[in-house]
Order: structure tokens, then sequence, then C-alpha cells
């Protein structure tokens, strides 16, 4: 991993945007006063990455946003693994709307949001994760010997993590998975395999040989079936029309009577019976039209009337209507005179409408007092929630005012705690100091003691070479494992107060929101009891009182004003109602009886009406020679006129009707005549003819049949058919007409019939001499055959032909299954080496021998450079042993970290650090950046420079590295310089120097005597 760019704002001192951009940097120093916010660059790398603090300061970010601001971001762009990826991430001070965001810039990958997707795909992409970073790639201030200290379990997982060692773990996974998916598709190409054939080349070849057998053999015998083609049909054919042909002419019939002779005297006694036959039809027709003219006359008589029995109907209802119709006129009359008298003398269809207008007005007061009734319940239920209210609000105000005061002690007790938390941690600090100085001293003092050694006055100085003046003496060695255990006793003095008083802090940070939350929550209470107090009052509520019946007591008394006001507008109009109700139910009686009255007068009108009717109707019913002249001036006399009319026609139509009867009885007689006549012609004529008729068809049917057998043996001979004779010129029904035509007509067909059977008898006889010349011929062409007949050749042929389309099936499915097991041969020729080189991977992973092998081998090579990197930078004093002790170049002492000076452990982790850069670049990691975050104050002249040269080495061969410090000397070595100040109003700013202003700073420095 290699940063890009960095930018950030509204983080701990940066209140406005701040950028670094690394993309052309390789060693560069950030230097700045110390709290300018130099070390505030690896947090922002922290929290970009990972989204935590690089410290252990609890799980929030909040306490980073600097003051003033609302809104801490940072944005970093990186590469990894080549591809390069922008995250972002900010925080509110409210806590609201985090964002965390990871982008592939090439798109060669999908984007990541949230806060967990995103630190899950950075420690995916780095190979570490943030406690792993913060000991391989930056060195904190404080914090750089934390890779040192590490364990060799934890020193494991950074070398699997940075050299992709992981990786193989999931090469096993993955071998084991394609293997899992490779062996049984190999078991079943080889199952396949195993049902084909194991030559396929072999196979093919035989299969081919037995089709072209197979062709050779049908090609031969359809040679000799072509041969045997036409003769063997002509036999076949003959053959079977000669047996046929004999027993046809043998079916001709011959004749007992000869039809032609039995046909001519039939015609002579058709002719005797047509004459008798026509004289009974005409007497039959005379007397029909004496039945159709008394027919006629009947019709007349009835004038419109259907039949006698209808006039005989007619005529007694007729009487009957002149006998009733005077009395039912009467009775008419009577009935409509009450009507008139009813009708004009109705009852009133109203009350008093007087009574409905006091209904009314008393039905407006009772509306008029329940609504203001119902308003003034609407009125006591809203002051009655008012009150609750304003009860609940006062008892939520003074809960708030309680606790409000209770925690504005707890935060000043946790002000208090603070601020004694930080001045132990100043007054630490301050012994800490004075402590380093003092080793600072005994080094010294040591390192003058070892030069000067045995040196007396008067003898030349091993540094400048003069005299040494009188009184010269070596002082005294100092205790200097002494005082360096003092200086670790007080700097883990140090950050123990510094751990307690960032708890304290964060306790007194806590306490003051919860302070702060707790005011405006009684602040909230008390606007809230001022709110429902006025609205309360709006509505009437007596708020002074202690009870609720108290507070609302004027209002529940018009409550009970309104209630009554309500009963007594009810009662009233109750009365009214009843009042209006009992005229109402007397004008209905008087109506009713009425209308009662009336409906029987109007009913014995109808039914007097209908009577009258019914006479009247019994005459708009006749026919218009029976119908009186005027229907208006309709009588009794007038009725008994026309039913004497009608007796006299009942008299006519009985003479009529006798007549009729004695005419129908001589056409009966007639047509029995007719009859009788024309069943003797069917019987003893037509009957006869059809008989000799049917015999003839029948001779000349089997002569035809015969021809047409013949016809089958003259093709077989190709010799011109003989003409089929038929029944052409003899009628198709036999009927008294046609009998005279059949004489000459079946001569004719019977002539006909003998010349064709003639024919077919001589035909039959040439037939029966071609057969037995194409049988000849048949036998001469089965020779060689071994067959016996042209039968057996033809199903010689067919098996042949089959044994053949067989045998190419066989072919085609041979081939096709050679092919199929060349192509599977294909196949395992590729999937049988993979599954046994899977099965050998997998196996050599199956443990972590392997990998703990290369883990043992890359920590053997990062102890080494380690060791060699350590000797750069120590000046060759120092060294790396085994289990990562140091050891003097000098005594062979080993020690551990905790043992080492400051200057010495900073040596020794930068050297790690170095070291485990290069490893990684050897091994295709992913460390390709280093930040150091101070140290460097722990080092004398000689070491720093020793230190810087490493440092530069190391960016030399391609890699970042970014040295932090307060230290202006740093500034010196390095070309590019990173200058960090701090504004009180504005806050830390960056500023990337000039050569110029490089130099200018430096010599600032000079002038002022800061540079050591």
């Amino acid at each position: 991993m290699r940063p890009v760019k960095l930018r950030f704002s509204g983080l701990r001192s940066y209140r406005s945007d701040a950028e670094i951009d690394f993309a052309d940097l390789d060693l560069f120093a950030i230097i700045g006063d110390t709290g300018a916010g130099k070390s505030t660059i690896i947090e922002a790398l922290c929290l970009a990455l990972y989204g935590k603090k690089s410290w252990s300061g609890g799980i929030s970010t909040t306490d980073l946003i600097a003051d003033g601001q609302d809104v801490m971001r940072i944005e970093l762009e990186f590469v990894a693994d080549d591809h390069p990826w922008k995250v972002t991430r900010a925080r509110q001070r409210n806590g609201s709307s985090p964002v965390d965001k990871l982008e592939s810039l090439d798109r060669s990958a999908p984007n990541v949001d949230q806060s967990r997707p995103v630190t899950d795909k950075i420690e995916e992409l780095i190979g570490l994760n943030l406690q792993q970073f913060t000991r391989a790639v930056v060195m904190p201030q404080g914090r750089f010997d934390e890779l040192l200290q590490a364990t060799e379990t934890e020193r494991n997982k950074i070398l699997a993590s940075i050299l992709g060692h992981g990786d193989l773990e999931a090469v096993q996974r993955e071998a084991r998975n394609i293997r899992d998916v490779v062996a049984p598709r190999a078991d079943v190409l080889q199952g396949a395999r195993s049902q084909l054939p194991a030559d396929p080349t072999a196979a093919r070849d035989a299969a081919r040989m037995a089709v072209d057998d197979a062709e050779a053999r049908r090609a031969f015998l359809a040679e000799r079936s072509g041969r045997l083609a036409e003769p063997a049909g002509r036999a076949s054919a003959l053959a079977a029309a000669l047996p046929t042909l004999a027993a046809a002419l043998a079916a001709v019939p011959a004749f007992s009577v000869d039809p032609a002779a039995e046909v001519t005297g039939l015609a002579t006694r058709c002719g005797e019976l047509e004459v008798q036959l026509t004289d009974a039809r005409r007497r039959a027709e005379t007397e029909r039209t004496r039945v159709s003219s008394c027919d006629s006359e009947i019709t007349e008589a009835l004038a419109g009337f259907s039949d006698r029995d209808v006039v005989l109907t007619t005529k007694l209802r007729l009487d009957e209507a002149a006998r009733d119709l005077p009395g039912d006129l009467s009775h008419l009359a009577d009935a409509e005179r009450v009507v008139a008298e009813l009708e004009a003398d109705p009852p009133s269809p109203t009350v008093d409408p007087e009574l409905a207008v006091e209904l009314s007005e008393a039905t407006a007061k009772r509306t008029t007092a329940e609504a203001a009734l119902q308003t003034a319940h609407h009125d006591v239920a809203a002051a009655r929630a008012s009150w609750e209210n304003l009860v609940q609000a006062r008892s939520d105000e003074a809960t708030a005012a309680a606790a409000a005061t209770e925690l504005d002690a707890d935060e000043a007790a946790k002000a208090e705690t603070a601020a004694t938390s930080q001045r132990e941690v100043e007054r630490c600090a301050g012994l800490v100091e004075r402590a380093r100085t003092a080793v600072s001293h005994a080094e010294q003092a040591n390192r003058v003691a070892a030069i000067a050694g045995d040196h007396r006055p008067g003898d030349d100085c091993p540094v400048c070479s003069q005299e040494l003046p009188e009184g010269f003496h070596v002082a005294g060695a100092a205790d200097l494992d002494a005082i360096k255990l003092e200086l670790a006793d007080l700097v883990g003095a140090h950050r123990n107060a510094d751990a307690a008083a960032r708890a304290a802090v964060a306790d007194h940070v806590a306490a003051v929101e919860r302070a702060s939350n707790a005011s405006r929550r009684q602040a909230d209470a008390s606007q809230a009891v001022t709110a429902t107090l006025e609205r309360a009052e709006s509505l009437g509520v007596d708020t002074s009182a202690e009870t609720e019946d108290e507070a609302l007591h004027r209002l529940l008394t018009e409550v009970s004003a309104s209630q009554a006001l309500v009963d007594a507008a009810a009662e009233a109009e109750r009365v009214a109602r009843s009042a209006l109700d009992g005229a109402e139910g007397e004008r209905k009686h008087r109506v009713e009886s009425y209308q009662q009255e009336l409906a029987r007068a109007r009913s014995a009108v109808a039914a007097a009406e209908e009577r009258v009717a019914r006479h009247t109707q019994r005459c708009e019913g006749l026919p218009l020679r029976w119908a009186p002249s005027d229907s208006d001036r309709l009588d009794a006399e007038m009725l008994a006129a026309i039913a004497g009319r009608l007796d006299d026609t009942l008299v006519e139509i009985d003479r009529l009707s006798g007549e009729r009867d004695e005419a129908q009885a001589a056409v009966v007689a007639a047509e029995s005549d007719a009859s009788r006549i024309a069943a003797e012609m069917t019987e003893h004529v037509v009957r006869p003819a059809e008989r000799s008729v049917r015999s003839t068809v029948d001779h000349v049917a089997a002569v035809a049949a015969a021809c047409r057998t013949a016809n089958s043996a003259a093709a077989a001979l190709e010799v011109d058919a003989i003409d089929v004779p038929g029944t052409a010129g003899l009628p198709a029904d036999v009927t008294p007409s046609a009998i005279p035509t059949l004489p000459p007509a079946v001569a004719a067909v019977l002539e006909r019939a003998t010349s064709a059977l003639d024919s077919a008898r001589d035909l039959a006889q040439r037939a029966r001499v071609a057969h037995d010349d194409a049988a000849a011929a048949v036998t001469a062409a089965l020779d060689a055959t071994d067959c016996a007949s042209a039968g057996e050749l033809h199903t010689a042929l067919s098996l042949a032909e089959n044994h053949l389309e067989r045998r190419r099936d066989e072919f085609d499915a041979i081939d096709a299954q050679a092919t199929e097991a060349e192509a599977i041969d294909a196949k395992l020729a590729v999937v049988v080496p993979l599954r046994e080189n899977l099965d050998v991977l997998v196996a050599s992973l199956a443990n972590r021998q392997f990998v703990d092998h290369l883990l043992n081998l890359r920590e053997a090579e990062l102890l080494a450079e380690a060791s060699r990197r350590l000797r750069d930078i120590s000046g060759d004093r120092f060294a790396f042993a085994p289990e990562f002790g140091v050891v003097s170049t000098a005594s062979g002492q080993v020690r551990s970290p905790d043992a080492l000076s400051g200057g010495e452990r900073f040596q020794a982790s930068l050297a790690l650090a170095l070291a485990l850069v290069e490893i990684a670049s050897r091994g295709g990691g992913r460390l390709d950046a280093v930040f150091v975050d101070e140290g460097f104050g722990s080092l004398d002249a000689n070491a720093l420079d020793d230190a810087l040269d490493a440092l530069g080495k190391v960016a030399g061969g391609g890699k970042m590295v970014a040295l932090i410090s307060h230290l202006r000397s740093v500034a010196e070595y390095v070309d590019t310089v990173i200058h960090v100040s701090r504004d009180d109003v504005l806050g830390s700013s960056l500023t990337l120097l000039t050569e110029g202003e490089r130099d200018a700073l430096l010599s600032d420095d000079m002038q002022a005597g800061l540079t050591t």
C-alpha cells in the first residue's frame, strides 16, 4: 500500500482544509514545533483507513473534531495491488449522518459503503488491521517500539498478512473446491469411456467392411430379380386370371324360357287392362264434382260461420240475451246515480295547519337547547384535558429541575477530577523530561570517560589534540543503568497518569453533556407549563384551584343549566306532536270510510256495465251478414229477429248435407273398381315383365364378368380387350307404359351378350398356352440363386436390403461411439492429470507445516535484514539475536527491548521496521511506505546521521519514507520538507517548503541556537 493524496479538515487542530500530495515523494520530512499538529497526519491516515483512532481512547471519534467545527472529514487516495482507491470518512459532532465510502478509481471493483464493510475491504487490500498497521507501517509518537515489543505470534501474523501467506490457505481451499468439481466429472467421463470401444479405429474399419459385403450381396440378387421380373409377372398374372376366367365362363346361366317371347304376350294383356282402368277413373271424377258443388252451397248458407254447430250455439245465446237485457240496463242506471252523489260531497283532505306550526316551533327550540348542551360538554372536556396537561407539566417541571441540580453537581465534581488528573500528567511529564536529560548527561559522561581513559594533565586531548591543562582529571562513570531504570519507571507513571487524565476528561465531557441536556429539559418543561397555563385559562379553567372539580366548577354549572333547558324543550315538543297526531288520525278515519263507500258504488256500476256489455258482445262477434245495422240502438226485439234468421239457415244446411253424402258414396264405388283393375295390371302384367327383364340383366352381368376376367388375361397377353356387353335400351323401371317397348330392347341386349361370350371363350384358350411359355422362362432365370421360386428370390432380395440397412445402422452407431470415445479421450487427457495434480496440491497444503516453514524462513530473513540495518544505524554497536533480542557486538550480551535506553530502543525499532519493508518488497508484499513519528530526539548527532542515512537508502529503493519530528536537524538532511505551523485562531496548516524556504528555516534555527 502506498498513499497518493491525503485531504482532511476539522481534525484536531486543523480547522480548515489541509492536503498532502504523496505522488512524487520518496523521502520527506514533516517538521514543526511540539503541538503544531504533526502527529495528526498519522491520525488522519488511521481514521481514513480504519475509521478508528491510532490510540486507545474509546470508540467515539467526536473528541477528535476541531474546536469550533461541527464536521470532521478525511479523504485518502492510495494504491493497493496496482489499483487506485479513494476512501472518504466524515463524522458530525452530534453523531448524525456519518460518511464511510470506498471508491475504485479505475472501476476494477465495486464501490463499498458503510463503516464496517469499508474497513473490512481495506484490511483485505492492505493485509493489515489497525494494530498491525501502527506497528508495521507507522511508528506513532511514544509507541514506536510496538513492533519490537510484539510477540512472535503477533510478528508472524504481520508477516503473513504483508507477504500474502494467508493466500496459501485460500489456494488450498480453492484447490479442494476445484478438485471436488473435477473428480466427479473425471469419474463420469471414465465410466462413459468404459462403455465405448477400446479401439475406435479398428471398430470403425470392421463395421465398414460388413457394409461393403452386404452391398455386394444385395446388388447380385437385384440383378437376378430384374431378369425374372417380366416372365414372372406374366406367368403370375395369367396364373391368377385363368382359374377365375374358367369359373366366370362356367357361371354364365342358360334360359329356360325365351325372355323376348314372354314380354311380347304381356304387352297384349297390358293394352286390354288400360281401357278398363280409364273408364273407372272417369266415373269417380264425375261424382267428386257433385260433392264439391254441395260443399260450395253449404259454405254460402253459413255466410261467415265455420260450421252448423256454431250457428246453433249463436242462436241459443241470442235468445238468452233478448230475455235478460232490460233488467240489466235498469240496475246500471241506479248504480251510476249513487256514484255521482258520493263524488259530489268528498271529506276534507287536511288537518288544522296551526297544529303543525306549533310542532315546528317546539322542535326548533329543542334543537337549539341540545346544541348549547353539546357545546357546554365539549368545553368541559377540553378544559378537563387542559387541566390534566397543566398538572402533568408542573410535575415534569419539578422533576427536570431536580435532575438538573443533581447533574450540575456531578459535572462540577467531574471537572475537578479532570483538572487534578491533568495536573498529575504535567507533573509526571516534567519528571520524565528531567530523567531523560539525566540519561543524556550520564551517557555523555560515560563517553567522555571512555575516550579520556588514563589521560593526565599535559597529555594531548583525544578530541582536539591540544595539551590538557593542569588540574585535569577524568570524571567518574555514572550509574547509567540505574538512571535508565528510574526513567522507565517515570515513563510508566506518566503513561498511567495520561490514561487516567484521558478517562477523567472523557467522564467530564459526558457529565457536561448530561448536565446540558438536563438544563435544556428543565427549560423545555418551564415553557410547557407556561403554554399549558395560558391554554387552560383561555378555556375558562380556574388555574389557582387545588382540585379538578374546583377548577371546572363554573363550566359544570353551565352544563347543568343547559340540560334543564333541553328537558323543558323536549316536553313541549312531545305535547305539540301528540295534538297533531290526534287530528291526523280523525282525518284518516273519515277519508277511509268515504273511500270504502265510493268503492262499493263503483263496483256495482262496473258489474252492471259488464252484464250489459256481455249482451252487446254477442252481436259484435256475428259475421257481417248477420250483424245488426245499428249496434248503438240494440234492444231485445232486434236480438230476437236475428235468432229467427239463424233458425231458417239451419234447415237449409241440413238439406244440402244429405245430397253431398249420396254423391260421396258414388265416388267410393268408382275408385274401388279402379284399384281392382290396377292391382290386376301389377300382378299379372308388370311383375312377370320385371322377372323377364331381371333374368336378361343377370345373364348379361354374368357374361360381362367373364369378359372382364378375360380382359385381365388379354393385358398379360398384350392383345386387344373384349368389349364388355351392357343393358343399354332396357328401362330402369318396368311400368305399364314401358311394357310395349320391351320386346325389341330385350332381343338386342341378348344378341350383344352372346357375341361377347364367344370371344371370351376363345381368349381363355390362348391364355393357357402363354402361361406355359412364361413358366419355362422363370425356371431358367432362377438358376444359381438358391431360390425355388420368384417369391423366394424377392424374399431373399428384401432380406439382403434389410441386412444392408442394419449393417449401415451398425456402422453409424459404431462411428458415433468411436467419435464420442475420441472426444472423451481428449478430455481425459486434461482432466485426469489435473485431478492428480490437485490431489498432490491439497495434500501438500493439508496442514500448516508448509506455511509455518515459509513463515520461519521469512522470520529468519527478517531477523538477518533487521540485524544488518541495526548495525548500520548503531555504528556496528548492536545487532539482533534470535527471538529478536538485541545483542551488543562488543560484549555479546543479549538484552530484551525493555532493558534498552530510549535511543537504543528507537534504533532497534527503526531497524526492524525498515527490515520489514525490505522483506515485504522481496516477497512481493504490500508495504510501500513507512511513517516514523518522533523518536529522533533520543539519538545523538552521530546516531541521528546513521538513522537518517539508513532511511534514505530505503527511500532510494522505491519506497516512501516519511520522517515526522520537531528537530529541525532532520530537515537539514532531507530535501523535501513539509512545515507544520499552528495559529491560535486559524489552527494548524501545512506548507511544502521550497529549497530557499527550507534553508531559511534552518538558518533561523541556527541563529536562535536551537539546532543540536
